[in-house]
């Protein structure tokens, strides 16, 4: 328990005779007494013991030659065709440094600046629930009062309630997605548009998160500490197998089966484009086949949640992530059930694609603004619905019955009224009428983090398995530690996503059109 001098020399050997703990690190021993959770989360428990690095398995020779090895696997980049010079431009780092601290934006796309700032402080949010939701409890003075503590702490509930700030990235993608494709329908060739879009969602996506894997591999063979092994085995084993896939599939994985479990939204993210496919082209077509695209657009919508509210029932499981040893055996089904799975996020993508409508429709002229009485209604609106948001579930948190009906709509509007509020203010931003907070969203200072927020968010988990494989102290369990965490990785993983982008991100966004050869190919700095 952290007095490393009196254990360094303890050996201690399982059934089978076989050494089970060196004691080159110290560290808790038990995550808990495998009463609440031995029956459903069996193979989670190797994960729940301390297993203190001892360096048996390769030398590091070994290791780094593996390292390298695996790391070659993801090439190149490049084609034929096309001349040396022109690869070289289009992939050359000092430009794309550049490009992250560009602050302006293009006048079509001014209406929407507030979205930068949008994703910026979503991207920051999702770091801090993280640090608040996945704290390794191994790393705690007593693992139970970390339980106790997020149970009676009613600002714990702010910080548990984010787990719906990921919508706000399926949200906007919805958006995006309707203002692509009108913009790319009006070129005509629908098939040959829409096949292009998603072709290049496809690239901008998998390049980036295959890259993400070599990353955390390379980082974790060269890390040191008491749970290096049983991090580093794992995910250089997963990712070495799966690599290729790992971007479109990795929502259907369970835990150990794995590569990088951040690549579920990811996924998730492209299985929603190509499930609206059809609603995204019927109502950018602005033809009768509009009413068919709205319809299935709401149809989808209702689908998503009642799906929500019959599995939250069905499994009895919390409106949101509560780490409370009540709900802590069924953690890993609200995951597997709820949080990967897109069917829960339809509604935040189809909420998403309607606010896009109507700031397109009534910018075009073709859709009458809303009255002033309607915009103040949108602001009362997102207030309550913010407040209600982040208040109600500590009724649940603190101990309450999860099977009534108010955990059960709750669970099933929650994300669908958490875009509804996000929308309403986006609108109101968009349209001329967010006063302040308009002007503190649009802030030229969220453009670079905007930038940054794909990369951050693959990154961030990396650095925090990094810092918790290494960990050979334990912490107090409180805000004061909570927050210093959330900093220091959120330095860390920002210096990260600024080389990753260049080296990466903003190459590929070059290189794309090169092998298209499209117009439909958007901007690097467009929205």
């Amino acid at each position: 328990m952290g007095k490393y001098d009196v254990c360094l020399d303890t050996k201690v050997r399982n059934d089978e005779g076989e050494i089970a703990f060196t004691g080159r690190y110290c560290t808790v021993v038990l995550y808990f007494n495998g009463t609440n959770v031995g029956t459903t989360m069996n193979s989670l428990l190797p994960y729940l013991r301390a297993q203190p690095y001892s360096h048996q398995y390769e030398s590091p020779d070994e290791e780094s030659r593996r390292g390298l090895d695996w790391g070659r696997r993801f090439g190149s980049v490049g084609g034929p065709g096309f001349p040396k010079h022109t690869i070289l431009s289009a992939a050359e780092c000092w430009s794309s440094w550049k490009s992250i601290f560009v602050k302006d934006t293009k006048e079509s796309d001014k209406y929407l600046s507030c979205l930068h700032g949008i994703r910026a402080i979503a991207a920051s949010q999702v770091l801090w629930a993280h640090v608040y939701c996945l704290n390794d409890p191994r790393n705690f003075y007593n693992t139970l009062s970390l339980l106790d503590w997020e149970s009676r702490d009613r600002s714990s509930t702010i910080l548990l309630a984010k787990s719906y700030v990921v919508d706000t990235f399926f949200c906007l993608s919805g958006a995006m997605a309707l203002r692509s494709s009108l913009r790319t329908l009006q070129k005509g060739k629908i098939m040959t548009a829409v096949s292009a879009d998603l072709i290049i969602r496809w690239i901008r996506l998998a390049v980036p998160s295959i890259a993400a894997q070599g990353v955390a591999v390379l980082t974790l063979h060269y890390t040191t500490g008491p749970f290096k092994d049983i991090i580093s085995e794992h995910v250089s084993d997963r990712c070495s197998s799966i690599w290729g896939a790992a971007f479109l599939l990795e929502n259907t994985k369970h835990f150990e089966d794995a590569c990088l479990m951040q690549l579920w939204y990811v996924a998730v993210d492209y299985q929603l484009r190509v499930l609206f496919l059809i609603p995204l082209i019927a109502i950018a077509s602005h033809s009768n086949r509009r009413v068919l695209g709205f319809s299935l657009l709401s149809t989808m919508l209702l689908v998503s949640i009642f799906y929500v509210a019959i599995i939250t029932y069905v499994y009895r499981l919390p409106p949101i992530f509560i780490i409370t040893p009540k709900f802590l055996p069924v953690g890993l089904t609200y995951f597997y059930k709820i949080v990967i799975s897109p069917m829960s996020h339809m509604a935040s993508f189809a909420v998403g694609v309607c606010l896009m409508n109507f700031i397109e429709e009534q910018r075009s002229g073709r859709m009458r603004k809303f009255p002033r009485a309607v915009i103040i209604l949108l602001w009362i609106t997102a207030i309550i619905i913010g407040l209600m948001i982040i208040s109600v579930p500590f009724q649940w948190q603190s101990g309450g019955d999860p099977e009534t009906w108010g955990n059960i709509l709750f669970s099933g509007f929650g994300r669908t009224l958490w875009c509804i509020a996000l929308s309403s203010i986006i609108y109101c931003c968009a349209m001329g009428h967010g006063g302040p907070v308009n002007w503190v969203l649009s802030l030229r200072v969220f453009i670079p983090i905007s930038r940054l927020s794909f990369a951050f968010y693959l990154l961030h988990c990396i650095v925090l398995g990094r810092l918790y494989a290494s960990r050979r102290e334990l912490i107090e369990a409180d805000h004061f530690s909570f927050a210093v965490t959330t900093g220091g990785i959120g330095i860390i993983s920002l210096i990260w996503s600024f080389i990753f982008f260049a080296l990466i991100e903003s190459p590929l966004s070059n290189i794309v059109p090169l092998f298209l050869k499209s117009k439909l190919v958007s901007p690097r700095r467009s929205l």
